[in-house]
């Protein structure tokens, strides 16, 4: 069946609206990213912090890794976080950058089908 966008914003409507899923994602991503602090505590040169989202939709989850990173990591490894987010429906995408933007979230937004990424070329 193809996709039908108009389906696609009720799913939306309605995983924003779980404030218990959205709560317990936020609980896992701030203790996936506490980790990576403890783990890269006193390295020089800590390794970065990759988060690819496939499907940002909105950029919910996106935006909350970028909270989380700022909120655990001191200030040298933030430059170390690196977020890709993909988006392929267009006004997914521009509610996405909007998402970013309001939050201060540094999110690279790729408004494209993740199949059509290659490995190396910035993902």
């Amino acid at each position: 069946m193809p996709f039908q966008p108009s389906s696609a914003w009720l799913w939306h409507f309605d995983m924003l609206r779980d404030h218990v899923r959205n709560r317990a994602y936020r609980e896992a991503i701030e203790s996936a990213v506490r980790e990576y602090a403890r783990r890269c505590a006193g390295d020089p040169a800590p390794p970065p912090l990759r988060v690819l989202d496939i499907g940002t939709g909105t950029g919910l989850l996106a935006t909350l890794v970028a909270r989380a990173a700022a909120a655990a990591l001191p200030d040298g490894a933030r430059g170390r976080v690196e977020i890709v987010a993909f988006e392929v429906v267009p006004a997914a995408a521009q509610i996405a950058a909007r998402t970013f933007a309001r939050n201060g979230a540094r999110v690279r937004l790729v408004r494209a089908h993740s199949t059509d990424a290659r490995a190396g070329a910035g993902i």
